[in-house]
């Protein structure tokens, strides 16, 4: 067991735990303390300005070093860490398209470092980005939450649909040919078998699917969504600001979700041309996710809460 008394381990949550790529290495990102890493016996807190002013929601450990997605003014950024440079990704480097990321995930198979963003897949091979056409898009008023890779198979989620993709061939399991009444999801997982685990919410089981239930997606046309600027991102005074890239109608709506996926709320929204205005003040400390609809409009934005 390793604790502040014999490590420089904060007294502290750890938020996520990665495993390195070999020999005992681990790292794990800590809510408001930053990022540490295990090696040769010891831990060791890896240093660097950025880290204490944005939060990590998500690394993937690829050789020297780690790929991070970084939270904080009311941006999602992508970033290189080697354990002494930081460089942070912006629109058009090496092909690379700025969009939040909700998950990255390094294929060993192949070299290749991926990028699942709220709408859209992107790689990184050979020093440059490349888009991965999608032939869906996230469920409605939903977003893609995580994407697995496992013996040649890709799986992307959100919490009303599972996609896999077998030999280029995408397939999908939904409320279309799921039997079960709640299907909002809150895990999955691919086993060795080939066979999807997953757990919903609400539901203490686990459901067990064979692909061969999964129907085949045929392709359509998929809109992006849209992002909200937040204004005072970490949020601290109970009170959510957020800016549209259009004016909003009187009849907008928000949604608030957890960092699980959860809904937490609707609601509808104080409206003052493309600023809005939501009262967050019940929300603990910690990571969300908001969702502005109008019109058949998405807009979305990641945002921290401190207490």
């Amino acid at each position: 067991v390793y604790d502040p008394a014999d490590s420089p381990f904060p007294e502290v949550y750890g938020w996520e735990l990665y495993p390195g790529l070999s020999g005992p290495e681990v790292w794990i990102t800590t809510y408001e303390d930053g990022l540490y890493r295990f090696t040769e016996g010891e831990w060791e807190q890896q240093a660097h300005p950025v880290f204490e002013e944005r939060y990590i929601s998500d690394i993937a450990v690829v050789p020297g070093g780690i790929w991070a997605t970084l939270i904080g003014g009311g941006e999602v950024d992508v970033a290189f860490w080697d354990g002494s440079e930081l460089v942070l990704l912006e629109q058009g480097d090496q092909g690379y398209e700025d969009v939040p990321v909700s998950d990255l995930k390094y294929d060993v198979a192949t070299g290749r470092l991926w990028a699942l963003g709220y709408s859209s897949l992107q790689y990184l091979e050979d020093g440059a980005w490349y888009p991965y056409e999608l032939p869906f898009g996230p469920s409605e008023n939903r977003f893609f939450r995580e994407l697995l890779i496992q013996d040649g198979r890709k799986v992307i989620w959100d919490d009303a649909q599972v996609a896999v993709e077998t030999q280029g061939e995408w397939a999908l399991y939904n409320s279309i040919n799921s039997p079960m009444d709640n299907l909002r999801l809150t895990a999955v997982g691919l086993d060795a078998n080939g066979v999807l685990w997953l757990s919903h919410s609400l539901r203490p089981i686990a459901e067990r699917v064979q692909l061969e239930s999964l129907t085949t997606v045929k392709p359509q046309p998929v809109s992006a969504n849209q992002s909200l600027l937040v204004i005072g991102n970490p949020v601290s005074n109970g009170r959510l600001m957020l800016e549209a890239p259009v004016t909003l109608s009187q009849v907008a709506q928000l949604r608030l979700f957890d960092q699980s996926g959860k809904l937490l709320k609707t609601s509808g929204l104080e409206v003052s041309e493309a600023v809005v205005e939501a009262n967050v003040s019940t929300l603990v400390g910690g990571w969300y996710l908001a969702v502005v609809m109008d019109g058949g409009q998405q807009y979305v934005a990641p945002f921290v809460v401190v207490k």
